[in-house]
């Protein structure tokens, strides 16, 4: 990895990858090294985890600073809607990232948008394949349907764990179909039951809207 950093030579994306590994081994030299020629700080992993959330996880003081003083997205939103300061159980760690943030002026009005950013982009991406005439029950890649499904990069992560609850309201008035199963025989509600997203009482947000739609809850007597 080491001749790979020389000068002259491409720092290659993959490489990029291996720095939020060395932060779960808090390996700060090799961090330094990638860091130095020219690898992301704000690289992610197919969770979207960037290395600064690797670091507050594992509670790695000193790397966390590293990573922030080159630049580290103290916002960056990762698969499962966390920033890196909601993931950090260790005082110290969380004391100096909330310091940092703190001392940016980040607000929660901040925090609260840059939330939202994901499901704002997945509704682009919807709004843009229904004018394309692409069709919202279409299996994707990974066997799930496009209800089940939210828009980041190129990755393709389950609209209903997310709670995308506009984004679900929106493809169901498009004809999405709600009874649609992925190929693991999981439907929209089952998904979004599982990761706690959904309950009869309080799941979509516009109720108005679904007139003639049978969402699937029904009480128990």
């Amino acid at each position: 990895m080491v001749r790979l950093c020389l000068p002259g030579i491409h720092l290659d994306a993959s490489l990029c990858d291996h720095l939020v590994q060395c932060c779960i081994d808090d390996n700060q030299e090799m961090c330094r090294l990638l860091l130095r020629f020219g690898a992301d700080v704000n690289a992610r992993d197919t969770e979207l985890w960037t290395p600064l959330h690797a670091a507050a996880t594992c509670c790695h003081t000193e790397l966390c600073k590293l990573l922030i003083d080159n630049g580290a997205d103290l916002l960056a939103v990762n698969a499962d809607g966390n920033m890196p300061y909601d993931i950090c159980e260790d005082d110290t760690t969380l004391d100096l990232i909330e310091s940092e943030m703190a001392s940016r002026g980040i607000t929660q009005e901040d925090i609260d948008e840059k939330r939202r950013v994901p499901e704002r982009e997945m509704m682009s991406a919807m709004e843009t394949l229904i004018k394309s005439g692409g069709d919202l029950n279409q299996l994707g890649e990974q066997g799930a349907a496009p209800l089940l499904l939210t828009w980041l990069s190129s990755q393709l992560h389950i609209a209903a764990a997310c709670g995308y609850l506009d984004v679900a309201c929106f493809l169901l008035q498009h004809g999405a179909a709600l009874d649609l199963q992925d190929r693991d025989g999981w439907g929209a509600i089952h998904i979004a039951a599982c990761w706690g997203q959904v309950s009869p009482s309080a799941s979509f947000t516009h109720p108005a809207s679904f007139a003639n739609t049978d969402l699937g809850f029904h009480t128990v007597p």
